[in-house]
């Protein structure tokens, strides 16, 4: 019976780290072929007077909206990170709790429960540096600034 319970928690491992995957390409695709677009919209004006005209339209409006800036990016992506860690978490404990409340002790379920405990934990933590690099190198607003005087804004 044991061994079947290792087997079903590396099923399910392996499940999320395939749906993962397969999200994280789409996610890559759908943001190439985004760029190539705009590359050829871009590419099909021959003065930058033309472009202007069209970046100052409502279509070219919509366009520059749909990029985004970078500091938009790097906070949704950091955002997404903390999500996924807490998600990981909780999964985490709540096979920790099945494991120690269920109907036998199976250190499988356990084992599951403390690596993605662990796991989101990591993730979590990687969030919280990712904001630190994206702030030290502008991606994001600092907000540990000082005035000239020394003061806080």
């Amino acid at each position: 019976m044991d061994r079947w319970v290792v087997i079903l928690i590396l099923g399910e491992f392996a499940l999320i780290i395939a749906v993962s995957w397969i999200v994280a390409n789409f996610m890559a695709k759908r943001e190439q072929l985004r760029s190539e677009e705009r590359l050829r919209i871009v590419n099909r004006f021959a003065t930058p007077k033309e472009v202007t005209e069209f970046l100052e339209s409502t279509s070219g409006r919509r366009l520059l909206d749909g990029m985004g800036s970078s500091s938009q990016r790097a906070a949704a992506a950091i955002v997404r990170a903390v999500r996924a860690g807490v998600i990981l978490c909780f999964i985490g404990l709540g096979f920790l709790l099945f494991a120690t409340t269920g109907s036998g002790s199976v250190p499988a379920v356990r084992g599951g429960g403390v690596v993605l405990l662990i796991t989101g934990l990591g993730v979590i933590g990687s969030a919280f540096a990712s904001k630190a690099m994206a702030k030290r190198v502008g991606l994001l607003p600092r907000t540990d600034r000082q005035d000239g005087d020394g003061t806080e804004p």
